[in-house]
This record gives C-alpha cells, sequence and structure tokens, in this order.
C-alpha cells in the first residue's frame, strides 16, 4: 500500500509510464509486422522486447490478468528501489528497466538495419 502523502506525488508519473508502455509496445509491434524493413539481429531484438512488453501489456491495459478479473491497480511502486512497477502484480517488472532495454534497442539502431521503407510492405501489387 502506498502511503496517503506519496500518492499525489506518485499519480503522474504512474500514468505517464503506463501510457508509455501502451505506446511502446504498439510500436515495437508495428515495427514486427514489418519485419522485412529490418535486419535479421534488430527482428531478434525487436521480437525480444515484444514479448517483454506483451507480458506486461496485457495486464497493463486492462488492470487483471489474462483470462482473470481482478480489482488491481495498473502500476505499483517500488519505494525502495524508486521505481513504477507494471505489469500483474504477483510478476512486476521495472518501468525503468523496459525503458533502458527499448532505448537501448533504438538508439542502436543504424542505418544500414533499414532494409526497405515501411510503405514498401503495402504496395499495390495488383
Amino acid at each position: 500500500m502506498i502511503p496517503l502523502n506519496t500518492r499525489n506525488y506518485h499519480a503522474p508519473r504512474c500514468y505517464l509510464a503506463w501510457l508509455w508502455t501502451l505506446g511502446a509496445y504498439e510500436v515495437v509491434r508495428t515495427m514486427c509486422q514489418a519485419e522485412a524493413c529490418f535486419s535479421p539481429e534488430v527482428q531478434f531484438k525487436l521480437r525480444t522486447l515484444k514479448r517483454e512488453l506483451a507480458s506486461v501489456r496485457m495486464p497493463a491495459a486492462k488492470m487483471e490478468k489474462a483470462g482473470k478479473k481482478s480489482n488491481r491497480s495498473a502500476v505499483g511502486i517500488d519505494l525502495k528501489n524508486r521505481d513504477i512497477l507494471i505489469g500483474d502484480p504477483s510478476e512486476d517488472h521495472s518501468t525503468r528497466e523496459l525503458m533502458n532495454n527499448f532505448y537501448a534497442i533504438f538508439s542502436s539502431l543504424q542505418v544500414e538495419d533499414v532494409l526497405a521503407p515501411h510503405e514498401s510492405l503495402y504496395s499495390n501489387t495488383n
């Protein structure tokens, strides 16, 4: 339970972490669908990140474990490590760690990793 005097301080940060997680998943999911646009190494990194984000997205988006109703919160707070936790309460993930993994992959992308424009996947072949 979060002490009452810290709820107002942490709430905006928790909401932003929650929204970031949902958005990051959608960006990575879209890139995974366009796998032909990226080098095999980037494809592997993106699929790994997608699995990691997917494990927290469902519980965060629906406030429930897959297939189970819950009255849980979207996020939790790790006061000791000064981190926001997201995902299923029994399997919380560090938002900081997720963001670091996302940043590491996206900051490592090189021009050579992009093999084709996204639009090329949708060109009319009729």
